[in-house]
């Protein structure tokens, strides 16, 4: 009895230390040149329509709101998730007029199209 505790002991350390040793080669490296978050996506995006300070602090102000709306949304408890899913598509609706009001013609042109051709290259 006791050499059949001891190798399930054994077994137990064995097997505890490989998938530890397995876990850590399986970790990726962290390198530099780490691809882009979404965050920094949209930067980019906003970056190639050249805005303005003050279109700017608009598209701030306007995505805080547009955080806190999803968020009070999500939150609300009297809601099935049919429901919700309906007004978070509302919301998304209202929120991309409130956008695209902020920008020009040309900026509004200029962001169809690498909305597109981000959409074209998934």
């Amino acid at each position: 009895m006791k050499k059949i505790i001891a190798i399930a002991t054994l077994v137990l350390i064995g097997a505890n230390g490989f998938s530890q040793a397995k876990k850590e080669l399986n970790e990726a490296p962290v390198t530099a040149a780490a691809p882009a978050t979404k965050s920094e996506d949209h930067k980019d995006k906003y970056k190639d329509l050249n805005l303005t300070e003050d279109q700017k602090s608009k598209l701030k102000e306007l995505n805080k709101k547009n955080k806190a709306d999803k968020a009070k949304l999500e939150a609300d408890a009297t809601l099935t998730a049919d429901q919700k899913a309906a007004k978070l598509k509302d919301l998304k609706k209202e929120q991309s007029k409130s956008f695209k009001a902020i920008l020009t013609p040309q900026q509004l042109e200029t962001y169809k199209a690498s909305r597109n051709k981000s959409k074209d290259s998934e």
